[in-house]
């Protein structure tokens, strides 16, 4: 078994899936992600989700 593990520094995540899956879904791998925000981030995401909702 490999693993790896990969730190990257994203300016949104809505992004990740779209690049991340292609690697995973051909290789039959999996992957966990960990997504770490400040308190700005966490702001204007909950601000968005409210607005959605």
């Amino acid at each position: 078994m490999r693993r790896r593990k990969s730190f990257a520094a994203c300016l949104a995540a809505a992004p990740v899936p779209t690049a991340a899956e292609p690697f995973f879904h051909n290789l039959n791998a999996s992957i966990e992600l960990m997504p770490v925000m400040n308190l700005d981030d966490m702001r204007a995401g909950i601000e968005k989700a409210l607005k959605n909702a």
